[in-house]
């Protein structure tokens, strides 16, 4: 009998994804997941009645999942930027503390009314926190699919409107939304001239996102990458398996200047929505791996799928708290 059941729920700004996680002998596992579209966007910056039919949406899908268990349902990239943008439109200075704005704690209120007396709250992850979550369920699925412990990789992770990257003492959260860099190609400009516009502004926000950093080094070493940045880094080599590819640096951002080069060449990009998603993410990662880190770092593109017995289980931030909270007490921030 699988125990310690636990409801997370992750909030995107294009989708939201449920899943039940237990664990049976000490193994983690999905037990059951779903997607829905709704969005945080909608629920942060939308009316009341918007609001309350996202709160209702999810808090309905959970109980198809599962009627009991304490519920985290959180919200990353997409809704921390939502907050900057409003705070910077009402020059609030005074109150710079994400858990404390007024639209989390009714957000969180409507959860409470929806759910009653089950445990349930509602937070926007800081992106140290995110990143620190990925690391340890990125680590956790590396362990698995190598059959070996490991407490010194970093993490790479990107895909939706943030990418963190680093260590635990050392993490950091970078504004590159994949979503919002397809603006960037106009029609009327060729797909050549779009693309260097956006890699220089690639490389500007990741040059900003390194300011706050203690250390001014780059960061060296060997890394896990998940999400989508594994997959545009899989599709760079056309490799995809069921374990782990393993790139240096150079070798990583010679494949991404090949597949830029490809995708920028194929009629298709214009018109098609994924084949664009792909050259924004391949632009996005040369100014990540070309900035961030030294020569010598080293990097395990871990396919989300790679474990035959649950393919539900993602490297992503809501297995990383399931595992902090449950089955790595004290590793947690």
């Amino acid at each position: 009998v699988s125990r310690k059941k636990m409801v997370l729920v992750d909030c995107g700004s294009a989708s939201t994804r449920i899943t039940l996680y237990g664990n049976r002998r000490d193994k983690v596992m999905t037990l059951a997941q779903k997607k829905i579209k709704v969005k945080i966007g909608d629920a942060l910056t939308g009316s009341e009645k918007a609001r309350e039919s996202f709160v209702k949406t999810i808090a309905d899908a959970i109980r198809d999942i599962c009627p009991s268990t304490p519920i985290l349902i959180g919200a990353t990239g997409g809704a921390r930027q939502i907050l900057m943008r409003a705070r910077a439109r009402q020059e609030d200075k005074e109150n710079n503390n994400i858990a404390k704005d007024d639209s989390i704690r009714i957000l969180e209120n409507s959860f409470h009314t929806h759910f009653g007396s089950r445990p349930v709250s509602f937070r926007v992850l800081s992106g140290k926190d995110e990143g620190i979550y990925e690391l340890i369920a990125a680590r956790h699925l590396y362990e698995q699919a190598n059959q070996q412990r490991t407490t010194e990789l970093g993490v790479l992770a990107g895909g939706g409107a943030s990418l963190q990257l680093g260590h635990e003492n050392d993490m950091v959260s970078i504004n590159l939304d994949a979503r919002a860099g397809q603006d960037f190609f106009k029609a009327s400009r060729t797909l050549s001239t779009s693309a260097k516009i956006l890699d220089w502004e690639c490389r500007r926000r990741v040059i900003n996102g390194l300011h706050n950093r203690r250390s001014g080094s780059r960061f060296t070493g060997n890394f896990v990458v998940i999400e989508m940045a594994s997959a545009t880094l899989n599709l760079a080599i056309s490799k995809s398996n069921d374990g782990t590819s393993n790139l240096s640096r150079d070798e990583a951002i010679i494949a991404l200047k090949n597949l830029r080069a490809r995708l920028e060449a194929a009629p298709s990009t214009t018109t098609d929505p994924i084949t664009k998603r792909h050259l924004v993410y391949a632009i996005q990662l040369e100014a990540i791996l070309d900035l961030c880190f030294e020569s010598d770092s080293n990097f395990f593109m871990l396919q989300s799928t790679h474990q035959k017995k649950d393919p539900d289980l993602l490297a992503t931030w809501p297995l990383g708290f399931y595992l902090g909270r449950y089955m790595l007490e004290g590793k947690r921030p």
